[in-house]
């Protein structure tokens, strides 16, 4: 019973994104992008007016994103965790 309630709400969804894959974004009041590379969304994130925190964890896309956008809140962050150990 869950499952086909999640598949039914699956189904909704994607045939509403189908048409705009972005259109939760006109809702939302910010953006924390998580992953993000050297920033290729820039320009949708500008066009609707969102502010962006930019995080990316890989050192080299992270000087390159930095270069693109200088003034935005950006983190090279990296978070992990070992498996094993007291």
């Amino acid at each position: 019973m869950l499952k086909d309630f999640a598949k039914r709400i699956l189904r909704r969804c994607r045939r509403t994104f189908r048409k705009n894959i972005d259109i939760f974004l006109k809702d939302s009041a910010g953006i924390i992008h998580i992953g993000a590379n050297e920033g290729q969304e820039r320009d949708l994130y500008a066009s609707l007016g969102l502010p962006v925190i930019w995080i990316e964890r890989i050192p080299d896309v992270f000087k390159a994103l930095r270069n693109k956008r200088p003034t935005s809140p950006r983190l090279n962050l990296v978070v992990g965790c070992e498996v094993g150990g007291a």
